[in-house]
């Protein structure tokens, strides 16, 4: 009975154990994140199902409008939003756990398409533009004025670029690898953000604490490059961590 009320006791001292499941939203953001019959798929689903799982928790995801992630993840304990920007603004609700990857918004043109140099956002607007949709983005550019046409796909708005359907395209990833990257130029980088892991603020401490250790290089570790490679990003997620430990401490390039 002793031993009995000692090991209680313990256990109470450590807290609460890590969920067995945890529900995770996030809205498509092709090709980083897919959508898969209502759940999610994609390198960054996948690279975050296995940090998880390493932690000894179950993840099941739900693919929902950009507008609705943060929101149904602030319903309950044990949701969590994946691939999110990070909103000072929703601390009350919402714990970020960590950051899930590094955004680049950069400006492309094809390569001697434009008559002369742009340096500056307030200048896109001499120029068609398309942009890979996101709020990122639309705060960037709406706030300076410029109107651009919204891509859901970033392969897709590569190939619009190269068919000469805008003359500038702003997008947080290179071209794919079915078109030459000699054809396009990088105008200027438009912004540097992270995107991130975000859990209701009532979700056990001990599951918070065991996805900041999954974390701590994002969907960029060593054990998920298969997944990268899986979906032929590889020089992608190489370029990101080499970047990307350049920027963070403790990460490893």
């Amino acid at each position: 009975m002793i031993r009995t009320a000692a090991l209680v006791f313990a256990a109470t001292l450590a807290g609460p154990v890590a969920a067995a499941t945890l529900e995770v939203f996030g809205s498509p953001y092709p090709p980083l994140l897919l959508e898969r019959q209502g759940g999610l798929g994609g390198p960054f689903a996948a690279a975050f199902e296995q940090l998880a799982h390493a932690q000894g928790i179950a993840v099941s995801y739900v693919s929902v409008p950009e507008r609705r992630v943060l929101l149904e993840t602030g319903h309950k304990a044990d949701r969590c939003a994946l691939g999110v920007p990070f909103d000072p603004g929703a601390s009350e609700t919402l714990s970020y756990v960590g950051p899930l990857a590094p955004i680049t918004l950069a400006v492309y043109a094809r390569r001697g398409a434009l008559p002369r140099p742009i340096g500056n956002v307030s200048e896109l607007g001499r120029y068609p533009v398309g942009a890979l949709d996101g709020s990122e983005v639309r705060d960037i550019l709406l706030t300076a004025g410029v109107p651009y046409q919204p891509l859901g796909d970033a392969a897709k708005g590569w190939r619009m670029l190269a068919a000469d359907r805008f003359r500038l395209l702003v997008s947080d990833q290179p071209p794919p690898p079915d078109l030459p990257a000699s054809a396009f130029v990088r105008v200027f980088t438009l912004a540097r953000l992270e995107r991130w892991v975000a859990c209701q603020a009532g979700t056990a401490p001990a599951t918070l604490a065991a996805l900041r250790r999954a974390l701590r290089e994002g969907a960029f570790s060593a054990a998920s490059r298969p997944i990268w490679q899986h979906y032929r990003l590889d020089s992608y997620y190489l370029a990101v961590r080499r970047d990307w430990a350049t920027v963070r401490p403790g990460s490893t390039p």
